[in-house]
């Protein structure tokens, strides 16, 4: 019989089952799982347990139940057999601690009882887990966003304890639209995020496509003075024949160095063959083209890196834009650049002038006005930790130092 009491242990139990869905999704973030397969495990577990606990509500068989479903669920996302019983075991383990501290603290009562308080301790918690296993590469959350975000769910809680105090209809219009506002919220905080990941991501593209047309335009130039070069060539031999059969070897020295300049394209300050790194490099050091900075670099990469080229793109684009962001600032400015691969290891180095000096705490700068440091520094780090690397910052002798290594 679908009484009150019952119907709002359904919705709790609804938001329990949904909280297990998203706390797998989140411990196997990398799995490729059929949504609507998922989808009926996930409705299978909600009928099953509530069937269980409704008809016949033994312990022992709501514990088996629930244990059986988080385990198949498990299993479907990924074959390691002691990782998806120690994930299943630990949602669980969980659930019970959190509803275990719900009576403990507040002790019996009409929202303990439903189980509507755990339901929504144990969403908030996930939401908390969620923030630390993020899946998308970037995102906007900073701690203080994720103060806001449990706000919310601990805001139900208290409500629920102040408004629900006995089985009515009452209670069960207010259960049902906390549990309503507390998903669409974060359904909607959700798809936000989405968004400014795409958002980002598309700008990342856009400055690639400048990065491969800035490119082009240096082939062009130089294809343009080979061209040129290669017509007057006969000219050019002659004239210096003759300074050598004159010997006027200064002056032979000097037409040479003139005709190598020729040859040389200013706005090609990397040459290092892998055509990605070459013209994003290129790009961004194009403008330090008035700053008369000296700029050296040490490249030696194959043609094809094993490294996904959006993750090579954050990297290097935000080191370059810091670095220079820096360098217009300095007197003297001067930007050194090594990459270096071997045995699966890349290697990179950006070491730039900086008058001032910057603080490094906990490996990042402490203020991110002080020579444009610290600006995207950290989507450098989430990206060098997907490929258990590690990013070094430091800064010494009027230096400003940083070290990437990725494992490839």
């Amino acid at each position: 019989m679908l009484t009150l009491e019952n119907a709002i242990y359904l919705l709790s139990n609804g938001l329990r089952v949904h909280t297990y869905s998203k706390l797998l999704h989140c411990f196997y973030k990398d799995s490729r799982i059929n949504p609507v397969l998922n989808s009926t495990i996930m409705f299978l577990f909600f009928i099953t347990n509530s069937a269980a606990y409704l008809t016949l509500n033994v312990p022992l068989l709501n514990l088996f139940s629930n244990l059986l479903f988080i385990y198949s669920a498990a299993f479907i996302y990924g074959k390691r057999i002691l990782y998806n019983i120690g994930i299943g075991s630990l949602c669980y383990a969980l659930n019970i601690l959190i509803d275990c501290g719900f009576y403990f603290f507040v002790g019996s009562s009409v929202v303990i009882d439903s189980g509507f308080m755990t339901s929504l301790g144990f969403y908030g918690v996930s939401l908390v887990i969620e923030y630390f296993f993020r899946e998308r590469r970037f995102n906007k959350i900073d701690g203080s966003n994720l103060v806001a975000i449990i706000i919310i769910p601990v805001s139900s809680i208290c409500i629920a304890i102040f408004t629900m105090s006995e089985y009515n209809v009452q209670m069960l219009l207010i259960a049902t639209l906390l549990i309503l506002i507390n998903v669409v919220v974060f359904y909607l905080f959700s798809s936000l995020d989405k968004a400014y990941t795409r958002i980002h991501e598309h700008e990342l593209v856009e400055q690639q496509v400048k990065a491969y047309s800035n490119q082009l335009n240096i082939v062009y130039q130089l294809q343009e003075q080979q061209s040129y070069f290669r017509h007057d060539l006969k000219n050019h031999l002659q004239k210096m024949s003759s300074l050598l059969e004159n010997k006027k070897y200064e002056e032979l020295k000097k037409y040479l160095n003139r005709s190598f300049d020729e040859l040389t394209v200013s706005e090609r300050y990397i040459n290092s063959g892998n055509y990605e790194i070459d013209s994003l490099l290129n790009y961004k050091l194009s403008q330090l083209k008035n700053t008369n900075s000296e700029i050296k670099s040490e490249i030696f990469i194959p043609d094809d890196l094993n490294i996904d080229s959006f993750d090579i793109n954050v990297i290097l684009g935000n080191l370059a834009d810091n670095a220079i962001k820096a360098l217009k600032k300095e007197k003297s400015p001067s930007l050194y650049i090594c990459i270096k691969y071997e045995k699966n290891i890349l290697f990179i180095s950006m070491q730039n002038t900086c008058s001032k000096d910057v603080k490094i705490v906990n490996g990042m700068p402490e203020t991110h006005d002080i020579s444009g440091h610290g600006i995207g520094l950290k989507s450098v780090e989430h990206t060098v930790k997907k490929y258990n690397g590690n990013i070094k910052v430091s800064c010494k002798n009027n230096l400003f130092t940083v070290t990437v290594m990725l494992y490839t």
